[in-house]
């Protein structure tokens, strides 16, 4: 039996799904960093350490900014409309990624490379649980109303504060 296509993402939860992008553009930019390119595939870098500075901004602003709106609406909303199985899933890769960006400002955590590798497997490794698990279930738990009232607290939170 051929796998059914992916389901088209309500358009309530796209405001997370831009934040999901913006986060795995950092994990491409780790990977082309890694590999001694600029984020255009070109030749030059930036240095691991100003790029691990810089990881280090986006972890402590945007992306806490986008677990705090889904550990604060998306996960209560899910968990409210009965039996949520990856709700705890979501919260344990949650802390996972946080200490992850904590290793970034300490030598003692092993070499720099290895670290910000790490944290680029594993943002992208989340973004897909959620994308392809959370979301679809999230849609299908929901009801319109609920998803309504999501949605406008998504969108609400999409500002400046988390897209620069």
């Amino acid at each position: 039996m051929p796998d059914a296509p992916p389901q088209r993402r309500d358009p309530r939860l796209i405001p997370l799904s831009h934040d999901h992008h913006h986060a795995l553009a950092r994990a491409r930019e780790v990977v082309l960093a890694l590999e001694g390119k600029a984020l255009d595939g070109t030749p030059g870098t930036i240095g691991l350490d100003a790029l691990a500075v810089r990881l280090a901004a986006f972890c402590g602003g945007e992306l806490a900014a986008h677990f705090a709106r889904e550990e604060d609406h998306l996960l209560p909303a899910y968990r409210a409309a009965g039996d949520a199985p990856l709700a705890a899933e979501t919260e344990r890769q949650h802390a996972h990624l946080r200490a992850l960006a904590a290793a970034l400002d300490t030598d003692r955590a092993g070499p720099l490379a290895e670290r910000l590798l790490a944290w680029s497997r594993a943002i992208t490794g989340h973004v897909r649980f959620e994308e392809r698990e959370l979301f679809p279930a999230v849609q299908a738990a929901l009801d319109e109303g609920a998803l309504t009232a999501l949605g406008k607290i998504l969108a609400d939170g999409a500002g400046p504060a988390c897209h620069p």
